[in-house]
């Protein structure tokens, strides 16, 4: 409230002195800074918002999407989650999001929300897609709600859905309200690199005491597992195995859209030593190297030499879930490593 008592008195003393409101550094306008946490709260988890906030953003997406006609009795709305929060593990939902901490990453964000009227948001929270569709948006004659007819004519509920619900959500909602904001739909506003060094040791704990995140993960390819990774090294193997499978390493930047410097490269094949020579400026930050560029931490794909960036911090796992949700098939699991395993 203090933020936006000094806001508007400073909105009052410009308007007073006769300053172009529509000028970059007028009070009306938002700063560069501001729009980016606008965008990066849209993207979140917009259900975990309080009530009134989050049904006005959908409200206003969904009449954005409509012809502005229609007409609603806001106090028989709700919001319901299309993938349920609890789906039962042998479900379809389970095979799209195969992984707790993947179903927890979408379920409350945007593109997995949708409105109806509050009558129907009871008894069918956890059908199978088909069967929700026909019980949640079809009984009774279609959804009022564009945002949720939209969902009728989606076939499956999967990640690559969601997220491009997301992404047109995102950038809707960025033109209704004018927001400027040079980020991806699923980019934060900083990109936290608090990442401990492969020696430091832990399951997570430590974060209590030091604010780090020291978690562990565990890599398991083709029935190899690779214990108590740190996150950087989860990564690397997990990529490193992808590559050696023939994805090619464009293929899997696209799925860390928010990670513009995931790799460093060079034409040829080349060893280690050349490598860091011809790529110092950018390998090298201080004394402390920022790519992994050892002869067995290259990667060799359509006549290139790639590095892979070992500045991983408190996305790790999201960018390893988006990996490993579009390869499934190529023999590569990771999990999170607990004392309990040892």
């Amino acid at each position: 409230i203090n933020e936006r008592i000094e806001r508007y008195g400073k909105l009052l003393d410009a308007i007073e002195q006769g300053v172009d409101l529509y000028a970059a550094e007028s009070p009306l306008q938002l700063s560069d800074k501001e729009c980016r946490r606008f965008v990066t709260e849209l993207n979140g988890d917009l259900y975990r918002q309080v009530p009134k906030r989050r049904l006005y953003v959908l409200l206003r997406l969904d009449s954005a999407l409509s012809d502005g006609s229609a007409t609603y009795d806001h106090s028989a709305i709700s919001i319901e989650h299309v993938l349920p929060q609890n789906p039962s593990a042998s479900s379809q939902w389970c095979k799209w999001f195969p992984t707790q901490e993947l179903r927890d990453r979408w379920v409350h964000r945007l593109g997995n929300l949708l409105l109806l009227n509050h009558k129907k948001n009871s008894s069918a929270s956890n059908y199978e897609f088909e069967k929700k569709k026909t019980a949640y948006f079809k009984k009774g004659g279609v959804s009022p709600f564009p945002l949720t007819t939209q969902a009728i004519g989606e076939s499956e509920w999967t990640l690559k859905v969601v997220e491009a619900r997301q992404e047109q959500a995102i950038e809707e909602l960025k033109h209704l309200w004018r927001i400027k904001a040079d980020v991806l739909a699923d980019q934060p506003a900083t990109i936290e690199l608090d990442e401990p060094d492969d020696h430091d040791v832990g399951d997570g704990t430590e974060s209590e005491k030091t604010g780090k995140d020291f978690t562990k993960f565990d890599v398991t390819i083709n029935g190899v597992t690779q214990d108590g990774l740190s996150k950087r090294k989860a990564v690397l193997a997990v990529v490193k195995h992808l590559c050696d499978q023939g994805v090619t390493p464009e293929e899997i930047a696209k799925l860390v859209p928010w990670r513009t410097t995931m790799f460093c490269s060079l034409d040829g094949i080349v060893t280690s030593s050349q490598f860091v020579a011809q790529q110092k400026a950018k390998v090298d930050s201080g004394d402390k190297r920022r790519y992994f560029c050892d002869d067995d931490e290259l990667i060799h794909s359509s006549g290139r030499t790639y590095a892979v960036t070992n500045g991983w911090g408190v996305r790790s796992l999201q960018a390893i879930q988006n990996i490993l949700a579009k390869y499934s098939d190529k023999g590569v699991r990771c999990e999170k490593h607990t004392k309990a395993k040892e």
